[in-house]
């Protein structure tokens, strides 16, 4: 495989510039190819019927200015607001074009540090024993200069690309939060649908449960990440979290909605249009039919 190839004779640095130009280049002959390493089948691009066909599909053919608004983690803050009429999202201390070690100076013992474009650009930091702000620095001014090879969208936005650094959100007992993300579906004809995907203790011993809209859990997996022993523990604000995503998923035949819940209160996450950049195998392989006739092609 060429990935492999690029891998074993390029630096990293280099790495992420080739894939992206051999996508630019030879956009089908990339998805087609990764698609069936990761699927283990061969997809129909020209009328797909899989929710992984669909989002092979949409990466080859959908072209939404509100998928580049809204993939950006600084600019779809706005779109947010604007839908909800508040303001969910986390606390910004700063968006930057680039950075020092003095950047970290003013900021509190703990942060979170994230580009405003790709995807898995992100550091949980805590000033301290080890801590090298000119290291940490160099690292973002470096990403946020860097193409993505998994989609279209980030690389089209050079000009609205920040350093982001906000507040590090922690739950009652002092850990990561909770990630629930919202799989919304727009129907012309059905209305509004979704499935839930709960990822929990991420940086310990991580889990993940996958529920439909009546929190009954699915034997659905598409992650080698173990589920939760026992009930869901449904928070008393659920049905408030679902109406934030329908709103938020209302301009989008599919749109995946990343929402945290911390001590009752209810914060935006994030977009997603390319749940983990589409190669993420389901199984068993027909959840991927149940799941593609959700989905209703068009943005």
């Amino acid at each position: 495989m060429l990935k492999q190839a690029i891998k074993s004779v390029l630096p990293k640095s280099s790495q992420r510039h080739l894939l992206a130009l051999h996508y630019r280049i030879f956009p089908r002959a990339y998805v087609r190819a990764n698609f069936v390493r990761h699927h283990g089948y061969r997809p129909n691009l020209n009328n797909p019927k899989t929710f992984s066909e669909k989002l092979a599909y949409r990466r080859m053919r959908e072209r939404n200015p509100l998928f580049e608004l809204c993939s950006n983690k600084f600019t779809v803050r706005k779109y947010v607001e604007s839908k909800l009429d508040t303001d969910i999202s986390i606390e910004l201390y700063g968006h930057h074009k680039q950075i020092t070690a003095k950047t970290f100076e003013r900021l509190p013992e703990d942060f979170v540090i994230k580009t405003s474009h790709g995807s898995g650009n992100n550091d949980i930091v805590t000033k301290g024993v080890g801590f090298d702000g000119h290291q940490l620095a160099e690292k973002y001014n470096r990403l946020i200069n860097s193409p993505s090879h998994f989609s279209w969208k980030y690389n089209r936005l050079p000009a609205d690309r920040y350093i982001l650094i906000e507040k590090l959100m922690l739950d009652e007992n002092g850990c990561i939060p909770s990630d629930y993300k919202f799989h919304c579906f727009n129907h012309s004809e059905h209305g509004f649908n979704y499935f839930l995907q709960v990822d929990s203790d991420r940086y310990n011993d991580q889990r993940q449960d996958i529920f439909d809209k009546d929190l009954n859990r699915l034997d659905l997996c598409w992650s080698d990440l173990p589920t939760t022993i026992g009930s869901f523990d449904c928070p008393s604000n659920y049905r408030e979290m679902v109406e934030i995503a329908r709103q938020l998923s209302a301009d989008f035949k599919y749109v995946r909605v990343d929402l945290y819940n911390i001590k009752g209160k209810i914060y935006f996450g994030e977009l997603t249009f390319m749940h983990r950049a589409g190669f993420s195998k389901i199984t068993p392989r027909e959840w991927d039919d149940k799941l593609g006739e959700l989905w209703e092609i068009g943005s």
